[in-house]
């Protein structure tokens, strides 16, 4: 066995050894809120979307076209001290587009 074969042997062996402590690393765990979170009361879950804004932030849309509220963004902080949702912000956007 030359020198060459040997080095290349070695190399193949370390490249092996790496790959099975890759392959035996665990999988990352990702961040899930406790269960016991309260939400805001939302009037009808079906015409409103709630969107995540950051990792304890959500606004709430009021979607329902027959509504004096409709087109209102509530956007609500989670603290985690009182485990409560406090209202950050709340906006109102008109949707003034025309189809024909």
């Amino acid at each position: 066995m030359s020198v060459s074969e040997k080095i290349t042997g070695v190399l193949l062996l370390g490249i092996l050894a790496c790959l099975f402590v890759i392959a035996q690393k665990p999988a990352p765990s990702f961040y899930s809120p406790p269960a016991s979170i309260p939400f805001p009361e939302v009037p009808d879950s079906s015409n409103a979307s709630v969107v995540s804004l950051d990792k304890n932030k959500i606004a709430v849309v009021d979607t329902r076209n027959d509504s004096p509220t409709f087109g209102k963004i509530l956007v609500l902080a989670f603290d985690p001290t009182t485990n409560k949702f406090t209202q950050v912000a709340d906006h109102t956007f008109s949707f003034d587009i025309v189809f024909r």
